[in-house]
């Protein structure tokens, strides 16, 4: 598994003066859940995956696959109520891509701004801009995985 190092900050709105690089329309649905360890299907404009990422906060583990339509299919049953859906913007923040999602469905307002760095030194230096509400990279009720099942959080 590699090393992913992200930051996750909560929007009030999407920034009016930003203009995305590129937007694309995500599925994902989780197949196992937990503090921990989550499994889950992604459907987007790129393709289909089988990702999995265990640990929590700053730095968790992440291994991701491609895998066959016909697969995602067969798997997104299993998926049935820990599913979330979103549109993710690619902006490029003081040369930093950040992704901007927002949310559908029973998230419809919700807005995440995550970026993935290449040390935890980067982490650690990136000041997030003045459109970010709060940090909320450890906060667990804003996990993709905790929405999917649980819905919005209520903080």
């Amino acid at each position: 598994m590699a090393k992913e190092i992200e930051r996750k900050f909560l929007l009030a709105e999407f920034p009016r003066d930003l203009n995305p690089e590129s937007q694309q329309e995500l599925m994902q649905g989780y197949l196992q859940l937990d503090d921990h360890k989550d499994l889950r299907i992604r459907k987007s404009s790129k393709g289909f995956t089988l990702t999995a990422k265990v640990g929590v906060g700053l730095v968790r583990e992440e291994s991701e696959h491609g895998i066959s339509e016909a697969m995602f299919n067969t798997l997104w049953p299993f998926t049935e109520n820990k599913r979330i859906s979103k549109v993710r913007h690619r902006v490029l923040l003081n040369n930093q891509p950040c992704d901007i999602d927002v949310y559908r469905g029973s998230l419809d307002g919700l807005i995440v701004m995550e970026t993935e760095f290449d040390s935890e030194s980067d982490a650690e230096r990136f000041s997030f801009p003045d459109f970010c509400v709060k940090e909320i990279t450890g906060d667990h009720s804003y996990r993709n995985a905790e929405l999917a099942q649980f819905g919005m959080p209520k903080n």
